[in-house]
């Protein structure tokens, strides 16, 4: 990294955004993107709703939830990539928690099921000894976890290459 500003990766305009040096043209984009999100989400909404917080619920009365799910994940990753340039994840980060903690003291939803974000880590922050105490047993299950998988994907990997047989009876299956 010789050349000048070669030092930069992106990450500071990454994290707090590059507001000063949008030009019109992101600025369009970045509307088009929020305002089809919006769109989206007031023509489906109540749906979406229905499928976070009771998907057999939704099920049931004939929602489409395998398209409501790919619905909600676009509208996460639109909102992200609209507000990502201009004003960083950082922000876009606090927006989200801002507007749990709107839906969740406003909406129709019990604390039960949608308890207000402030109340989530006033509650993890008061446990946080328990929680720590917990978080390396996790880490130590997850890290096995994956080291187990990739064993056997590098033992199943060689037995696909070595076998013909196995190669052309579990290939199609992958594919």
């Amino acid at each position: 990294q010789q050349a000048p500003g070669g030092h930069q990766a992106g990450l500071d305009g990454m994290l707090v955004g590059r507001a000063a040096t949008l030009v019109a043209s992101d600025l369009v984009a970045a509307s088009v993107l929020a305002a089809l999100t919006g769109a989206l989400f007031a023509a489906c909404g109540r749906d979406l709703r229905a499928l976070a917080f009771d998907e057999p619920y939704a099920r049931m009365v004939g929602r489409p939830v395998g398209i409501l799910n790919a619905l909600a994940s676009g509208l996460v990753v639109c909102a992200i990539v609209a507000g990502t340039q201009a004003v960083g994840l950082v922000l876009v980060v606090a927006l989200l928690g801002v507007i749990w903690e709107v839906c969740a003291r406003t909406g129709e939803l019990g604390d039960d099921v949608l308890p207000p974000l402030s109340r989530v880590l006033t509650a993890g922050w008061d446990d946080r000894a328990s929680l720590w105490a917990s978080t390396l047993p996790t880490l130590r299950e997850v890290v096995l976890g994956f080291a187990v998988a990739v064993v056997f994907a590098f033992a199943i990997s060689i037995l696909l290459d070595a076998s013909g047989l196995a190669r052309r009876s579990v290939m199609p299956v992958l594919i």
